[in-house]
């Protein structure tokens, strides 16, 4: 009922208001008349009744006089009738007697109609009686016009008294009866001594008249507040209309579907209306609809720039980690050989001491750096709550910037010590050959982290430019920005600190090379600078891995932010194209399979290739969103057959009893615990397949290939284990 409700228009419902309250009103009118004629009613049968009680007394009198025989029977019934034949009340109303005889009574004595005195009571014309009810609270019965005397009778026989109803004359004033007949309300009551009945009437239409006067009455009241309910309904429903613009369930309708994301449809408004919820909400549903179709579109451009930041950022991080691994490998080798040389002089000394302040300022330089960002991050405070994801990507932007600005910097100390390496194996002579091709090595790899770092800053200049659309206008920010300008400006002298620091190590060791010119010192040097080369990296290589982290919660920050978007039906693509581009970029694989990653030993080398392979149909399973069941199966897949993989390693260590087992035993222990763990998770629901849990696959295939298996593979080599 309530949903039937609903869907009737407003002036329907208020229709059905008033007609319920007219019922209402009929209701309470019916039972207030009825009530009132029931007492009316009951008022006329007391009346009569003690009348009647009355009379009976008076009969009952001068039947104690004969009893006590001041008057014979003959006499006292004489007396007695002459006395109840002068009785009146109301002037016309009287008081009748008759006897008790069957099957038709005579009358004793009637005031009005002395004709009737002695006289059998059967004529048809006395055929009036309507109803009778036997005693004071009997049942009404009834009655088919029986002859009313005979009714009489019938009642003081069954209760000793009782009332009936029937149809009789009035008298008139000037003598006789009225031909048309009137209700008359009776009450009787047996003299039992004489056999006598006692009764006497009055009428009852008027009874009848004043329900139907005061039902008259009661009903036009009743009509003229209904017409007044239904004119206030009226009135209260054009108030109704003009606020809302229409019927409210229009507006309803309308507010539900804006609700539910639907903004395609247009506000029908009715000619001049300017300040109605209707109006209001077409208003709204315009604001919106432009609102959200400015931030899918920059959303989808941001998207495309962090999947481009995302794949160049993978790329330089897995080159760097290649380049770790080389390096490593190459310490390891003029380890090998300056392992003869036991000579470390006081400069080398001093070098550490140097590089160990230029650690120091660094530190500070970082510092600052963490507090640049914390006083941009502030700047997303005085933004509105719609834009908040797009100011988090131009912080995480920022962020990735001045991590840029420090892999570049690093690539150039890495180059100058590279070429540093160069001259000293030059200074080295034939025995140096080897490390100037090392050092060749380490400068190329230098120049190839300083054109990532490049491209990197490209690509920030990109989503800045598209970023900056957005966040025109916070005019509230600008203090914060200078103080964040400030501050960048603070890192930048503490940075150029460091570059004189780091001039002045080179100087030191440029004080070493002509302070020695044993081959062993030189060599020494060449090993310090490496030391410092693998150092540069692996700081290249943690900020590399904090700007895939940041480009992937950039990355989270947009899909949030669109899947909000996206709840809302703007009309047209959602996701438009950005300009300039023709479609979303192809997934790439997570890591491909190079030279650098092979560790000697074919059969592993093959093992570590499927390996591979199964993590990349996993990223394009997630990238692709395929789904859980795709995913859960590839995912079940890379779990079996990295336990076969290891469990291989481990037969072949065994066999050969490799020097490092437990080591190689215990790095394989943790990752099946890692990856077993995550997949219970997601098992159970709680987990999905990640940006993170992708980084994670790829950082340990790396680490684990280029570390641990080729450090198998060099001990099988110089065995002659195949």
């Amino acid at each position: 009922m309530p949903l039937q409700m609903r869907s009737l228009k407003l002036m329907t419902r208020l229709s059905l208001t008033v007609a319920a309250a007219f019922l209402l009103m009929l209701g309470i009118a019916y039972q207030s008349l009825t009530t009132m004629r029931r007492q009316l009613y009951e008022d006329r049968q007391l009346k009569t009744r003690h009348l009647v009680e009355t009379a009976h007394g008076v009969l009952a009198g001068f039947q104690e006089l004969q009893r006590a025989g001041a008057l014979t029977e003959g006499e006292a019934q004489r007396q007695a009738i002459q006395a109840i034949k002068r009785l009146r009340y109301e002037d016309k109303e009287y008081f009748w007697i008759q006897e008790l005889g069957k099957p038709f009574p005579r009358m004793v004595m009637h005031p009005t109609v002395p004709a009737l005195d002695g006289k059998l009571l059967e004529e048809a014309r006395f055929n009036k009686a309507t109803s009778m009810s036997e005693g004071l609270q009997g049942k009404s019965i009834a009655l088919d016009n029986q002859n009313l005397f005979v009714t009489f009778n019938d009642v003081v026989e069954r209760a000793g008294h009782g009332f009936v109803e029937y149809q009789w004359p009035r008298p008139l004033a000037g003598g006789g009866t009225s031909v048309e007949l009137y209700l008359k309300l009776s009450y009787v009551k047996k003299f039992t001594p004489w056999g006598w009945v006692i009764g006497s009437g009055i009428y009852i239409d008027d009874v009848d008249a004043l329900f139907r006067q005061h039902a008259k009455r009661t009903g036009g009241l009743a009509i003229l507040g209904t017409l007044s309910l239904l004119v206030i309904s009226w009135l209260v429903r054009r108030s109704i209309f003009q606020d809302f613009g229409g019927e409210p369930k229009s507006a309803e309708t309308y507010t539900s579907r804006i609700a539910g994301g639907d903004l395609t449809q247009d506000i029908p408004l009715r000619p001049g209306d300017q300040g109605s919820i209707l109006f209001t909400l077409s208003r709204m549903q315009g604001s919106l609809r432009e609102m959200l179709g400015g931030v899918s579109r920059s959303a989808s451009k941001i998207e495309r720039s962090i999947e481009s930041l995302s794949s160049q950022s993978n790329e330089i991080n897995l080159a760097t980690q290649l380049q770790a691994g080389v390096i490593q490998q190459t310490r390891s080798a003029i380890t090998e050989v300056s392992s003869s040389v036991g000579v470390v002089n006081q400069l080398a000394q001093d070098t550490v001491d140097r590089s160990q302040g230029v650690v120091r300022l660094a530190r500070e330089g970082a510092e600052i750096a963490v507090e640049v960002a914390q006083s941009m991050g502030a700047i997303s405070d005085t933004i509105s709550a719609s834009s908040t994801q797009v100011t988090r990507l131009v912080e995480r932007a920022r962020e990735i910037e001045a991590m840029a600005s420090i892999i570049r910097d690093i690539a150039n100390q890495t180059n100058l010590l590279a070429l540093n390496a160069a001259i000293e194996a030059a200074h080295a002579g034939h025995l140096g050959k080897g490390f100037a091709v090392v050092a060749e090595e380490v400068r190329k790899l230098s120049e190839r982290t300083g054109k990532a770092t490049g491209d990197i800053s490209q690509t920030l200049q990109a989503i800045q430019l598209d970023t900056e659309q957005l966040v025109r206008g916070m005019e509230t920010a600008t203090p914060l920005v200078s103080s964040g300008v400030q501050r960048a400006e603070a890192a930048a002298d503490s940075l150029r600190a460091i570059e004189s620091q780091a001039v002045a190590t080179l100087g030191m060791m440029d004080d070493l090379a002509k302070a020695t010119e044993q081959q062993s010192s030189r060599i020494d040097e060449i090993v310090g600078n490496v030391t410092d080369v693998m150092a540069a990296s692996s700081k290249t290589e943690l900020v590399i891995e904090h700007s895939l982290n940041t480009a992937s919660e950039l990355g989270v920050a947009a899909n949030d932010l669109f899947s909000m978007v996206k709840r809302f039906d703007i009309g047209g693509s959602e996701r438009a194209a950005s300009p300039g581009t023709s479609g979303p970029l192809p997934v790439k694989p997570l890591m491909e399979w190079s030279l650098a990653l092979q560790v000697g030993h074919s059969e592993i080398d093959r093992q570590h290739q499927r390996l591979i392979d199964i993590a990349n149909r996993l990223n394009s399973a997630m990238q692709a969103g395929q789904g859980r069941d795709v995913s859960g199966s590839i995912l079940n897949e890379l779990v079996d057959y990295t336990v076969n993989h290891f469990g291989f390693e481990e037969g072949l260590m065994h066999a050969h009893g490799y020097v490092n087992l437990d080591q190689h035993l215990e790095e394989h222990r943790k990752l099946i615990q890692s990856i077993s763990e995550f997949k219970r998770q997601f098992d159970s629901g709680n987990a999905s397949v990640s940006i993170e849990l992708m980084g994670f696959i790829r950082d340990w295939l790396v680490n684990h290939i280029l570390k641990v298996d080729k450090a198998l593979a060099r001990d099988f080599t110089a065995r002659g284990i195949a």
